[in-house]
């Protein structure tokens, strides 16, 4: 072989060599662009519910700033926004208001089911435990998008 077929040869091996080396950069920078992207996705999840949270945490502040209400009807829906809202917000934030308004999700489901209990309470229960399922389903998906 003279000298024309080796610089040949040895062109192609640098161009072997040079794709391999590209191919293995991709592989890095494609790894690399999709941890970003699971970062960023995890860091606006938990963005998103704590802007959910701090917007249950002023209605809930301006809701208790109230102090009540001489009118029964308006002073049970108030009590009722709390009740939900110190569900949306969780033990994490409102541990005192929790324990005593909320209780155990357990204790809840309970309740939702005893027929000695009048319909409707039943079903105000029910949709306080909606409202817990949904805001603890957001926080799972918060904390999964971090995988």
């Amino acid at each position: 072989m003279d000298f024309a077929g080796w610089l040949q040869v040895a062109t192609v091996v640098v161009a072997m060599g040079a794709a391999v080396i590209a191919l293995a950069i991709a592989t890095t920078d494609r790894r690399h662009a999709a941890a970003v992207a699971l970062a960023d996705r995890r860091a606006a999840a938990e963005r998103e519910i704590l802007a959910l949270k701090l917007d249950a945490a002023i209605k809930l502040a301006a809701n208790l700033a109230q102090g009540g209400s001489a009118d029964r009807q308006e002073s049970s829906r108030m009590g009722a926004e709390a009740l939900a809202l110190i569900t949306v917000l969780g033990r994490e934030y409102v541990p005192r208001q929790w324990e005593k308004r909320v209780g155990s999700a357990g204790d809840l489901d309970d309740a939702a089911d005893d027929l000695e209990r009048e319909e409707w309470v039943r079903h105000k229960i029910e949709a306080g435990l909606a409202v817990q399922k949904i805001a603890d389903r957001l926080e799972l998906l918060g904390r999964e998008s971090g995988r």
